[in-house]
């Protein structure tokens, strides 16, 4: 059975069995990447198919080009003198599927996980941003892995629905230039970044242990987003979920960059901790003076002895002395 011809893209009598693959974003994807062609980061299917129509008008039309995808494959796609339209997608269909990343590669990745999945998006994102730099410019998971001009096959926003995103994960996998060994090795590698990140990111619990709305909006004011892992997801911060976005910020940072993620809680901690106190002791002032060794010992050992703290225990002497003198300027007036 052929295509009517309004349903084949090629234009040319085809076999009803091509077409779940002309209509699958990702084996379009796949062909398209051999161009490395520019497309957005979301592109319709009728783009997808347009420019997966000019791919293959220039293989049919052109030997060497198809030789240099296909190599000794070429010779049969064009072994009666001009290019058979069917081996050529049988030849690239074979070729996908041989590259082809499906669950049964990412069974670890829970898709109803919004965190490990945006994990997993993003930490493609990340190489995909390393290789543009250079290979020595920032810490890279190995094997080194070349990506395409557009490395991010689909949506790259990583806090999309969890359906599209994984089908952007299979997509970007799929289109590597790369071994299926090597992006085995790669998937098993993301597997332990995250195992890493989800043990060792501990943000989300301290912002649990606070007045999460204080901190919130506390960390909203605070530049967290001045590092080369994910200055990216800034934009992400007003237009999503702010916790979500602050989370995957650290646990990017926690594999990639785990000195500076702990030193940057460190100082996240401290300066709330210091807001807190100055919010606290904002109808307060301090008040400077010197006191005896004998007389400071002694107040040292009131303080043990009584629990209260020194200010404390000075703000009631204090006030109890000058609420006697306030009562013998009455009585004496």
């Amino acid at each position: 059975m052929a295509f009517k011809f309004s349903e084949n893209i090629l234009g040319v009598e085809l076999d009803i069995s091509y077409a779940k693959f002309l209509s699958d974003d990702g084996f379009l994807y796949f062909c398209i990447s051999f161009n490395n062609q520019r497309l957005q980061m979301q592109t319709e299917k009728h783009e997808l198919q347009y420019q997966f129509k000019k791919w293959a008008q220039k293989l049919i039309n052109d030997f060497n080009a198809c030789a240099e995808i296909f190599g000794n494959n070429a010779n049969i796609i064009f072994s009666s003198g001009f290019c058979d339209v069917s081996l050529l997608l049988n030849v690239s269909i074979d070729y996908y599927l041989s590259n082809k990343i499906g669950d049964e590669h990412l069974e670890w990745v829970d898709s109803k996980n919004e965190r490990q999945v945006s994990f997993v998006k993003s930490t493609l994102k990340y190489i995909s941003f390393v290789n543009q730099l250079g290979a020595n410019s920032s810490p890279i998971l190995t094997p080194q892995v070349m990506p395409n001009i557009n490395f991010i096959k689909g949506d790259d926003n990583p806090f999309s629905k969890n359906e599209t995103s994984m089908t952007t994960i299979k997509n970007t996998l799929t289109c590597m230039n790369s071994t299926m060994e090597q992006k085995n090795d790669l998937i098993s590698q993301i597997k332990i970044k995250w195992i890493i990140a989800s043990a060792e990111n501990n943000i989300s619990e301290w912002i649990a242990k606070g007045k999460k709305d204080q901190i919130t909006n506390w960390l909203k004011q605070q530049e967290l987003f001045t590092n080369t892992i994910s200055n990216w997801l800034s934009p992400y911060s007003v237009s999503h979920d702010f916790i979500k976005v602050i989370i995957l910020h650290f646990d990017l940072m926690t594999v990639f960059t785990p000195d500076s993620a702990k030193l940057r809680l460190k100082q996240l901690k401290q300066s709330w901790s210091q807001s807190k106190t100055r919010d606290k002791n904002k109808d307060n002032t301090q008040v400077n003076f010197i006191l005896p060794v004998k007389t400071k010992e002694k107040l040292i050992s009131i303080c043990a002895a009584t629990g209260v703290s020194r200010n404390k225990f000075l703000e009631g002497v204090i006030k109890d002395e000058y609420e006697k003198l306030k009562n013998t300027h009455k009585d004496g007036g």
